[in-house]
Parts: structure tokens; C-alpha cells; sequence
């Protein structure tokens, strides 16, 4: 009924997309991730106790200790690509990505053949449009390849 090569594509693809699910739930867990999107989506709301400048040093605080993690933090900035953090959150993010090298190249070209994965908590920070990720990934290859030939 099956030919032996539908079988073997069916289990690479299966074999596939669990590793992707392992690697999406492994960033999820990332506390400094988490932070980010708790920062931005906290930057967003109505200004309660402190003022909107407050919430907004929140993000790029919680940015800032996310990049200060190193290799580890290598595909949580990617990850983020998914979501609106904010322009000048966004511009510390494009830089430690592109800081941090040709390493970067196959984790974005990773997640630009993926769709937009956002938790469901953070919906309303998703980005809406994944042409808008991809251009951005795109940008971010091409920097990258600029300043490693610089």
C-alpha cells in the first residue's frame, strides 16, 4: 500500500517536528525568556503603580540579563523574533544576535522555515504577520554576513 520510502519520509517528519516541539518547550522553560515577554507584555497594559518609562526599562533590563546569558541564550533571542518587544528592544536584540556571529545563521534560517510560535499567554504580543519575522531574520543574515567579512 506504502512504499518503503513514504514510510521512512514519514518517520524523518515525525522525527522532525518532535525535535522542534523539545527545542520550542527548552526556550519556553528559559526563566529569562519568560521574563522578556512578562516585561513587554506588563509595558503594554495601563499604567497602575509605576510609570509607563518604569515598565519599559523593565524590558530592556530583562534584554539585557537574557544576552548576558551567553551561548545559552543563542535561541531564546531567536525565539523572540515571534513576538513584538518593542523597536528600541528589538534594536539590543538585532545587535546581540549579529554580535554574536555566523553561529546565528542556522538558528535563524531555522526558524524562518517555521511558523510564528507564540505561547498562548502571550498572544497579544505575537507578532501578527510572519513576512514582517522573516524580513527581519532576512536583515539579520545579511548584517551578519556584512560584518564577519568586514
Amino acid at each position: 500500500m506504502f512504499t518503503s520510502n513514504y514510510r521512512k519520509f514519514v518517520i524523518v517528519c515525525i522525527l522532525i517536528s518532535s525535535f522542534s516541539y523539545a527545542c520550542a518547550a527548552e526556550t519556553t522553560k528559559d526563566p529569562y525568556f519568560k521574563a522578556v515577554l512578562d516585561a513587554r507584555l506588563a509595558s503594554i497594559t495601563p499604567p497602575e503603580v509605576s510609570s509607563d518609562v518604569d515598565k519599559v526599562n523593565r524590558v530592556f533590563d530583562s534584554i539585557d540579563k537574557l544576552i548576558k546569558q551567553g551561548k545559552k541564550s543563542d535561541k531564546p533571542l531567536i525565539d523572540l523574533l515571534d513576538y513584538y518587544i518593542g523597536e528600541g528592544q528589538f534594536e539590543d536584540q538585532a545587535t546581540a544576535i549579529i554580535e554574536r556571529g555566523k553561529r546565528m545563521i542556522p538558528l535563524l534560517k531555522e526558524k524562518k522555515d517555521l511558523p510564528l510560535d507564540c505561547l498562548p499567554e502571550y498572544k497579544t504580543i505575537c507578532r501578527k504577520n510572519i513576512d514582517n519575522r522573516n524580513n527581519l531574520i532576512d536583515s539579520l543574515v545579511d548584517e551578519i554576513n556584512k560584518t564577519d567579512n568586514q
